[in-house]
């Protein structure tokens, strides 16, 4: 029902809501406030890149541990530890971004600097034992398939060998342990 001279009960109702769904999407403009975009989620290669650099920081400063209470075993340790330096510098350079990306926090031990440098170590820190070695070298190449799952080919290829690499060097620390 239409009164004479003004709108309609429902060109209000509508003329409202529209009203309200427009100041809804300029509050940020009439608070003066700008809402920051939604940071984009990493990407699943990102995911899987970043995963492997951790556990790879982390396998060479526990071959630094133990290398430095096992000087006997220093030859074959300096080995690996070239292949898991090797794996990091190509897994640094997947990375998108890698141009602003902040250094490692272990950037002067597992980089590729010349020498092999002792880690700094906690009193609470012990050296592994080859064994305890050899099984994170297996539990990484396991850990390799797991995060093949959506990822690009060319970053899938790349885990595969480096997980391939993993699992040869358990074989090879299994043989030193004998």
């Amino acid at each position: 029902m239409v009164t004479a001279g003004g709108p309609g009960r429902r060109a209000v109702l509508h003329g409202g809501a529209a009203l309200g769904v427009g100041l809804l999407g300029a509050g940020s403009a009439l608070t003066g406030c700008q809402a920051e975009p939604e940071p984009e989620p990493p990407s699943p290669d990102e995911v899987a890149l970043q995963a492997t650099i951790a556990d790879k920081e982390s396998l060479v400063q526990r071959y630094l541990l133990l290398r430095g209470a096992e000087p006997g075993l220093a030859r074959t340790l300096d080995l690996l530890v070239a292949d898991h330096r090797a794996h990091l510098a190509e897994l640094r350079l997947r990375l998108p971004g890698r141009g602003t990306a902040s250094p490692s926090p272990n950037a002067g031990q597992d980089g590729e600097g010349g020498g092999t440098p002792t880690p700094s170590r906690s009193p609470s820190q012990r050296p592994p034992s080859l064994e305890t070695l050899r099984a994170a070298e297996a539990a990484a190449a396991a850990a390799r398939i797991r995060r093949l799952a959506g990822v690009s080919t060319p970053v899938a290829q790349l885990l595969t060998s480096i997980g391939a690499c993993e699992a040869v060097h358990a074989d090879h620390l299994g043989e030193a342990a004998r």
